[in-house]
C-alpha cells in the first residue's frame, strides 16, 4: 500500500510499534530518514491499543486518507488471544473512528477499514458477496466483525466517508512464513537447492481464493477515491486447492510432482526433472508428506452431507487447538486428540451412536463372543470402559479419551488388537489405518453388538469356545495370516 500511495504522489504516514530489535525489513527499501529534507515517507511510534497516541498522531498529521491495515491477522492465533486480537482488530478501529471525530475532520479524512472473508464463516459453497449473511467462527473474525458494522455506523451517523473492504486471501513475496502460500513456496525452494528435503502440509484438498496484494491494493486506494462511500468484496473469484498450488510451484522450479497413497500416507514424489542441471533431486523423491501432528475433524452440528472435507477443521495433535477451518470443531475433539496423542500409530478415528453398539454402551457391559465374526475383527469382547465421575465432567471430553486409554492399559490391548471400544452411555470409538478402515471397523462393530443382542434374547446357553475365536482371529492378524489376497 505504501508503495502504492508515493508511486501516486502521496505524503505518506505510518504507525509502527516501538520494538527492541528491527522490524522494519519489509519498508528499507521506501524507509527515509528523519534527517531527510521534505520526506515523503515518515513512521511514527504507534499503537492501536492506544487511544490517546491514535489521537495525537491524527490531529498531527491531519490525513486526507487513513487505510487502517493494522491487526493481530493470525486466525489460528487469534482463539490462544482472544483478549488481545479483540483489543487490536475491533477497538482499535473505534479509536481510530473515534479520533477523525474528535479532531474535527469528519469532512476532511476519508477511512478505508481492511475487512476479512473470515466474516462469511460457513460457507454454504455459493460464491460471496456483499449481501452474503456473516457468521464469524473465529476470535478474529468476531473482532473484524465489530470493526465493520462500527465503520458503517460511523459512515451514517456522522457522515465520514469510511469504507469496509471484505478481501479474499491477497499474497505476495512478502507474505510471513506462518502462512501455506509462503510456507510452500519458501520449502520447495529450499529443497530445491539442497536446504531442506521435506515439505510437510496437512489438507491438501483445502480451497482458497488467491490473489495477488498488488491487485488488492489497487482495489483498496479506489475505494476512497468513488463519489460515495460504499463496502465491497474483493476476490480473484477463483478457488485453487493447495495441492494445486503446490503442483504449480513446483512447476515453476522445474519439478512434476506425481501424487502416491491416500489420506495421511499421500506423498508427492519428483516425477520428472525439467533442469537437467539439477543434481540435489532425482526421479522418485519424496519431498512432499503430509504432517501427521494434525487431524481432520467433522464441524459440530454439521450433517457430514453438508460439509466438504476441504472446509473441515484441523486441528493440532499436540494441544488441540485448531490452526485451519472457520467451522466449529466438534465437541468430541479434545477426546480424538488424546487419542491421537497417546497412540501415534492411529491414522483415522470413527465416533458414531449407531443402534445397536450405543445400546450396549448403556448397559455398561462388554460385549461378550457369540461367533466367529466377532473374532474376525476383534480378539476377545469388546471392551467398555466405566463411567466418569463428578470431578471429571469439567473436562468431559478429554477425561472420556483417558477413560479410553486407561481401558486398553488396564486390559494390556493395543489398537489393533482391538479397533475399538464402546464409552458407558455413551457410544463406540473405532480407528484404524485409514478412514476407510476406520469406517469399517465402525459397522462390523455395529453388525457385531446387533448379533450379540439377538444371541442374548434367544439366551444361547454357551460362548464361542476360546480356540475357535483364536483361530479365526489369527487367520487375518496373526503372524501366520492367511486371509485375504497378500
Amino acid at each position: 500500500m505504501a508503495e502504492l500511495l508515493l508511486e501516486k504522489g502521496y505524503e505518506v504516514h505510518g504507525i509502527k510499534r516501538r520494538s527492541s530489535s528491527l522490524n522494519s525489513e519489509r519498508i528499507d527499501h521506501i524507509y527515509q530518514s528523519p534527517q531527510t529534507k521534505k520526506p515523503s515517507f515518515i513512521l511514527h511510534y504507534g499503537d492501536l491499543t492506544d487511544s490517546s497516541n491514535i489521537f495525537n498522531i491524527i490531529h498531527e498529521i491531519k490525513p486526507d486518507e487513513i487505510y487502517n491495515l493494522g491487526a493481530q491477522s493470525h486466525v489460528g492465533t487469534s482463539f490462544e488471544l482472544a483478549e488481545y486480537t479483540s483489543n487490536v482488530n475491533a477497538l482499535g478501529t473505534l479509536r481510530i473512528l473515534e479520533a477523525i471525530k474528535g479532531n474535527n475532520l469528519t469532512n476532511k479524512t476519508k477511512f478505508y477499514q481492511a475487512s476479512t472473508s473470515e466474516l462469511f464463516g460457513i460457507n454454504d459453497g455459493k460464491p460471496q458477496n456483499e449481501q452474503t449473511p456473516f457468521y464469524p467462527r473465529s476470535p478474529y473474525a468476531v473482532a473484524k466483525l465489530f470493526s465493520y458494522w462500527i465503520t458503517i455506523n460511523y459512515r451514517e451517523a456522522y457522515d465520514i466517508f469510511a469504507c469496509n473492504g471484505i478481501l479474499f486471501n491477497h499474497e505476495s513475496s512478502r507474505r510471513g512464513e506462518t502462512f501455506v502460500s509462503k510456507k510452500i513456496t519458501s520449502t520447495l525452494t529450499k529443497i530445491v537447492c539442497g536446504l531442506e528435503k521435506t515439505l510437510y502440509l496437512g489438507n491438501l484438498n483445502s480451497l482458497r481464493d488467491w490473489g495477488h496484494a498488488k491487485d488488492y491494493v489497487e482495489m483498496q486506494w479506489l475505494m476512497l477515491q468513488q463519489e460515495n462511500p460504499e463496502d465491497y468484496v474483493i476476490a480473484s473469484g477463483q478457488q485453487t486447492t493447495v495441492r494445486k498450488f503446490v503442483e504449480m510451484t513446483a512447476n515453476f522450479l522445474g519439478i512434476e510432482i506425481k501424487w502416491k497413497g491416500t489420506d495421511l500416507d499421500e506423498v508427492g514424489v519428483v516425477a520428472s526433472l525439467k533442469n537437467e542441471y539439477n543434481d540435489v533431486l532425482k526421479i522418485g523423491d519424496p519431498i512432499i508428506k503430509i504432517d501427521k501432528k494434525y487431524f481432520v475433524i467433522k464441524p459440530s452440528g454439521v450433517m457430514p452431507s453438508k460439509i466438504k472435507i476441504s472446509e473441515c477443521p484441523i486441528i493440532r495433535v499436540a494441544d488441540g487447538k485448531k490452526v485451519f477451518g472457520n467451522y466449529n470443531p466438534s465437541t468430541d475433539t479434545p477426546t480424538h486428540q488424546i487419542l491421537y496423542k497417546t497412540f501415534n500409530q492411529l491414522k483415522s478415528i470413527s465416533h458414531t451412536h449407531s443402534k445397536y453398539a450405543t445400546a450396549w454402551a448403556q448397559t455398561g457391559k462388554s460385549i461378550p463372543i457369540y461367533g466367529t465374526t466377532h473374532s474376525d475383527y476383534w480378539f476377545g469382547k469388546v471392551p467398555v470402559t466405566g463411567y466418569l465421575k463428578k470431578n471429571e465432567l469439567k473436562e468431559y471430553e478429554k477425561n472420556t479419551g483417558y477413560l479410553i486409554v486407561k481401558l486398553l492399559k488396564k486390559l494390556n490391548l493395543n489398537t489393533k488388537t482391538c479397533p475399538g471400544v464402546n464409552v458407558a452411555g455413551h457410544g463406540p470409538f473405532c480407528w484404524g489405518n485409514d478412514f476407510d478402515s476406520a469406517v469399517n471397523y465402525s459397522e462390523m462393530l455395529e453388525f457385531i453388538s446387533e448379533t450379540a443382542y439377538y444371541s442374548e434374547q434367544i439366551k444361547i446357553k454357551s460362548k464361542l469356545p476360546a480356540h475357535i475365536s483364536k483361530k479365526h482371529f489369527e487367520r487375518k492378524f496373526g503372524r501366520k495370516r492367511y486371509y485375504g489376497q497378500k
